[in-house]
């Protein structure tokens, strides 16, 4: 079980105050091919978020996964996700109901050193978004790329991810962009189909203070470019964080 929460402390922002629980269980069997151990499962999750204190969006989300570990070197991991979203939702254009599943298949390859205190990955994955609103339905192409360097010193562990996705959108936006008409803004409908290209970046730096306890800083800086200029945005999260392993 999982949760977060955050908290808006100005004004009308606690609007925006967001609350995710998550139960997961999972099912992992275990042996070799050719010598080659291998692990494969099934995780099953049920997702519950609320902003500001309604229900926003909730929907179980199911992940098959079979993990190869070719030799000490190499690593390779396949995984397929369903994930199923009911948004509560009200009072809105058809074309604007965000309902539907999200589908998901794809792989990463992990090249190991010295038993993983560094690493380098790269991955793609492929995803579809088929929703009861035509206005979200798009196909996406993402690619994934990271390492972790471990110092020679205090065992401090610096990570880099890199997380690439590319979304097109299947239709045309029923009501955007907007345009001037003169000096009148117009909405121009079903003229432009929504391209958006988002990169996250995040780095992390992290301490094991003993076997039970983590220390970790982390910067993540999200840019989502679209040509429909409302869904332009940047993101810089900082995290400091503690974790506890018993």
């Amino acid at each position: 079980y999982a949760f977060l929460q955050t908290l808006n402390f100005r004004g009308s922002l606690s609007e925006f105050d967001v609350q995710d629980h998550t139960g997961t269980v999972g099912l992992t069997y275990r042996n070799t091919i050719k010598e080659m151990p291998y692990f494969t499962g099934i995780q099953i999750a049920y997702d519950f978020i609320t902003r500001g204190g309604d229900t926003f969006v909730q929907g179980p989300i199911f992940q098959p996964f079979f993990t190869l570990v070719e030799n000490a070197n190499n690593l390779t991991t396949f995984q397929f996700r369903a994930r199923i979203k009911d948004f509560s939702q009200s009072n809105v254009p058809p074309e604007e109901v965000r309902d539907g599943t999200n589908f998901m298949i794809g792989g990463t390859h992990f090249f190991r050193f010295e038993q993983d205190r560094h690493y380098i990955k790269l991955g793609y994955q492929y995803d579809v978004d088929d929703t009861d609103g035509a206005n979200y339905e798009y196909y996406g192409n993402r690619f994934l790329f990271g390492g972790q360097y471990t110092l020679p010193w205090g065992d401090i562990r610096l990570r880099y991810d890199l997380d690439a996705h590319l979304r097109n959108y299947r239709n045309k936006h029923s009501f955007l962009p907007v345009i001037l008409v003169g000096t009148t803004p117009v909405f121009a409908g079903g003229t432009t189909e929504r391209r958006d290209r988002e990169i996250i970046n995040l780095l992390s730096i992290s301490k094991d203070l003993s076997d039970s306890f983590t220390v970790s800083l982390d910067f993540l800086f999200d840019i989502n470019s679209s040509n429909l200029a409302v869904f332009d945005y940047t993101r810089d999260v900082f995290s400091l964080s503690l974790t506890w392993r018993f």
